[in-house]
């Protein structure tokens, strides 16, 4: 995540603001992918399931429930959610079309700053915000048929 984007995102977690850290994290995960896909080679990792969480999830945020999506690489979609809100999400994840399997997960600690990371004071959290107290919940989709 850009610099900008760590700060933007500390900030909102600390007011409480769900909508400003889907929306942040939601963008950085799709120009993370972008960049992959535009490259040459071009590596597309996600399929159509994919895509079809985040539609949902994008659904779900807009009719009030607080749920967020980001992707590493690969086509595992990672769902954030307050935690009193991790069932409802995973329920509702196990029932769209192409989702393999659900791995639901917490959190550990507040995060330490690493010897090799080049943050300054400011960028990481000093104590546990209430998004990193999220359930997550990994939604590991199936090839395409």
């Amino acid at each position: 995540m850009r610099r900008a984007g760590l700060r933007f995102v500390v900030k909102r977690s600390s007011t409480k603001d769900f909508e400003a850290f889907a929306n942040i994290i939601e963008h950085d995960s799709d120009m993370m992918h972008a960049v992959m896909m535009t490259s040459n080679p071009p590596l597309m990792y996600w399929q159509a399931a994919t895509v079809d969480i985040f539609h949902a999830v994008r659904g779900w945020r807009e009719s009030g429930l607080p749920a967020a999506y980001t992707v590493d690489a690969g086509a595992n979609v990672h769902v954030l959610c307050p935690r009193e809100q991790a069932e409802e999400v995973e329920k509702r994840l196990r029932i769209l079309p192409g989702v393999g399997d659900i791995l639901v997960a917490g959190v550990g600690g507040p995060p330490n700053r690493l010897i090799s990371c080049r943050c300054e004071e400011g960028d990481l959290p000093t104590k546990q915000s209430p998004f990193l107290t999220t359930g997550l919940l990994r939604a590991k989709t199936s090839p395409s048929q």
